[in-house]
């Protein structure tokens, strides 16, 4: 990734250079310092992936390199992306020089609210690097304003609340703070939509201060308020409309290259996790082979005796059923034959009871006779004495 970002840099370079010799009288007014412009191809060692302003980091390392600043303040850190890149021009130029990062590291309505992380990653590679010159400084704004000195800071940069009225409020707090040498960025400049306002707020200062304004990248403005800003910087807030066209092409083509250097990072991000999710997976279907191996021997032993259990379920059931057609044939039969032997003694129960009728009635009779007899009627009172 690192050599195809630094030829692409390279050959803005190149185009730089080229450029110069295609406008009326064969080169620009402007003189720029060749080890400026080379600043500008540095790669950034810090690149979040998550920052929109990356584009804008050649011009932090150009900046460093013609303006020197002797004091470095930024409003607006976020995840650190362009303040990183000031710090490590400051190391590649030698122009170490005290430096403070200012952000509540909370988040606003426009960056989104988060939590301590963000400020804790952006340590992890601050502090060991930039520790010595540079201060990432957990405040509000307003509040750390009281911690500088009148006229200290000759570069500012505000990428804070982007309301017209939070960045006017940013701008006329921090103005009495700017040294003769003072320049102030402003990010975004070129966003007009919902509550977006430093582009109004730019409009306002353009008519009133040197500038210079940058169109990629959402935009960046470049105010001049020193009365004393070095000449290696200065020219850029003094150059013909042509000039300023070229200016902002070079730049472009050198921010495309980080921003490129960003999609790089993310496709190898991504190359690698798909990687080692492949990795992982054929690990995994490994692993699985292995037990499947270790498995088939239970697994067919297992099918073995379930086949005999089957079989002896089946065999036992058969007898089973056989049993009970025997049982069930017994059965059939001894009802049978009880219902038989009932009937049986049913009838002979039946013609005792016809004969036994036959013979009451037969005794019936007799009685009767017997006391309708003469013999009867005369021994009557013999029985009733």
């Amino acid at each position: 990734m690192t050599s195809i970002v630094r030829s692409t840099l390279i050959r803005s370079h190149q185009w730089y250079i080229a450029a110069t010799n295609c406008f009326p009288g064969n080169k620009l007014r402007m003189n720029f310092n060749i080890s400026s412009i080379s600043a500008a191809t540095t790669h950034p060692q810090y690149l979040s992936g998550h920052s929109a302003w990356v584009e804008h980091i050649p011009f932090a390392f150009f900046a460093v390199a013609t303006l020197a600043p002797r004091r470095f303040v930024e409003l607006g850190t976020h995840y650190g992306d362009s303040y990183c890149a000031f710090c490590q021009a400051a190391v590649v130029l030698g122009a170490e020089a005290p430096f403070s990062a200012i952000d509540t590291w909370e988040g606003d309505e426009h960056a989104g609210l988060y939590d301590s992380a963000v400020l804790a990653q952006l340590r992890t590679v601050h502090d060991a690097r930039y520790g010595e010159f540079s201060s990432l400084v957990q405040s509000r704004f307003d509040d750390a304003a009281k911690n500088f000195e009148p006229a200290s800071i000759d570069l500012l940069h505000i990428d804070g609340l982007h309301t017209y009225e939070a960045v006017k409020a940013d701008f006329e707090a921090w103005l009495p703070l700017m040294s003769e040498r003072g320049v102030i960025l402003f990010h975004d400049t070129d966003v007009r939509r919902d509550d977006f306002g430093v582009w109004k707020l730019w409009e306002e200062l353009v008519a009133r201060y040197p500038s210079f304004t940058f169109h990629h990248g959402h935009g960046l403005g470049v105010l001049g308020v020193g009365s004393e800003i070095p000449n290696s910087f200065g020219q850029l807030l003094e150059c013909s409309d042509t000039e300023a066209e070229a200016v902002r092409q070079l730049f472009a083509n050198l921010g495309r290259a980080v921003s490129r250097a960003v999609d790089l990072s993310r496709e190898q991000a991504a190359h690698r996790e798909t990687a080692e999710k492949l990795l992982r997976a054929e690990a995994l279907t490994r692993q699985h082979g292995d037990t499947i191996q270790a498995v088939t021997p239970q697994q067919e032993a297992i099918e073995a005796l379930t086949a005999q259990h089957q079989d002896a379920v089946e065999a036992l059931t058969s007898q089973h059923q056989q049993n009970i057609a025997v049982l069930t044939r017994q059965t059939e039969d001894k009802i049978a034959a009880l219902q038989a032997n009932a009937q049986a003694q049913a009838e002979d129960a039946e013609r005792k009871i016809i004969h036994l009728s036959s013979q009451l009635r037969s005794a019936h009779g007799h009685l009767r006779l017997m006391e309708n007899s003469r013999s009867w009627r005369w021994t009557r009172p013999l029985r009733r004495s």
